[in-house]
């Protein structure tokens, strides 16, 4: 028998896969099942995350009875409790095995993040992966083609670089470039009204180019967004798979920008820049710090018509009324104060 005692409830709840937890074989799956049941019961464990890690447990099980019977059941490439922090180990389809090394890992709406030093990993399922293709199309028309090379170079340093991208029999990867500098903005918080001024300020930068470029992100939010501290720049690397061109219709959205974009465009269905203005605005108020009043009025107010309009209220009319002169605020977050060591 495994000894499944030693994983954590967040390990367990983050699990996809039966196959990862238990065995094929129906009486070995079965007592599995039953030691870990022992072991999470409410009745049992006192941990606040018992009732949902049961349900999970549940739900996996009889997933792994299904494919036990139909015969969809993949083995992989080692079992939960085999895995070391840190690394992921994945089985292409031409039956190699690929590394995933992160040290910050979570879900994302169409699957997970694997965050490292020099990287992050998308972990997508293949029944998004039209969705992905596009997003492909998306950042590489980012990179060429444009006739300002100065802007393009510019503007390239803020947006997402594909590395490499593999498949399994069941999820996509997609890998992209990041510094050791950058972290996702999700992981930083709540922010003083100093650093939310030039995160924002840096999202209206780029939307203005966006606008340029005729495309739409429509997913701009914390968890799409990285952040680099030491040079005080916004990376906008996640959420490709929602983008798409201005006037196109809109092929999907997350749930999260279904709450904030005009209705308007909800109802024409119909891609505009007018969305990732509001989804600017809506995430400063999210980061801003309780009890700050300073932004909140121009972040609350009516959005401009363009990003560059915008962005030039931002810029030339909040920022300097609020601060008056522009200065460098040192914004003190590294890898160990936001991840331990």
């Amino acid at each position: 028998m495994r000894d499944l005692k030693m994983l954590k409830a967040e390990k367990l709840i983050e699990l996809t896969e039966p196959e990862a937890l238990y065995s094929r074989e129906p009486k070995m799956a079965r007592e599995e099942y039953r030691q870990l049941v022992k072991i999470w019961h409410p009745d049992r464990s006192e941990h606040p995350m018992a009732r949902a890690v049961l349900e999970r447990l549940l739900a996996l099980y009889r997933e792994a009875k299904l494919k036990s019977l139909d015969g969809t059941w993949v083995e992989p490439v080692e079992k939960a409790e085999a895995e070391e922090p840190g690394r992921k180990k994945v089985r292409l389809e031409d039956g190699s095995i690929k590394e995933i090394f992160h040290y910050r890992r979570l879900p994302v709406e169409l699957g997970n993040l694997y965050i490292d030093d020099h990287s992050i990993t998308f972990e997508i399922g293949l029944e998004f992966e039209e969705l992905l293709s596009e997003a492909r199309k998306t950042i590489y028309s980012l990179s060429f083609g444009f006739a300002d090379k100065e802007m393009a170079i510019e503007i390239s340093r803020y947006l997402p670089e594909i590395l490499e991208s593999f498949r399994s029999r069941h999820h996509e990867y997609l890998v992209i470039r990041k510094t050791p500098d950058q972290f996702l903005l999700k992981d930083a918080g709540k922010l003083e009204k100093e650093h939310v001024a030039w995160v924002l300020n840096s999202l209206y930068n780029l939307v203005c180019f966006l606008e340029f470029a005729g495309i739409t992100h429509n997913a701009i939010n914390a968890e799409t967004v990285f952040i680099s501290p030491l040079r005080h720049s916004v990376m906008l690397l996640g959420g490709w798979w929602y983008s798409c061109k201005a006037g196109d219709s809109l092929k999907a959205l997350p749930d999260s920008s279904l709450e904030i974009i005009p209705i308007s465009i909800i109802e024409s269905g119909r891609a505009a820049h007018a969305a990732d203005l509001a989804l600017i605005k809506a995430l400063g108020l999210k980061l801003l710090e309780e009890g700050d009043t300073a932004l909140r009025p121009a972040l609350s107010a009516k959005t401009a018509d363009s990003a560059l309009e915008e962005y030039q209220k931002w810029k030339y009319e909040v920022l300097e009324s609020v601060f008056g002169e522009s200065k460098f605020v040192e914004l003190k977050m590294d890898k160990a104060s936001l991840y331990g060591k």
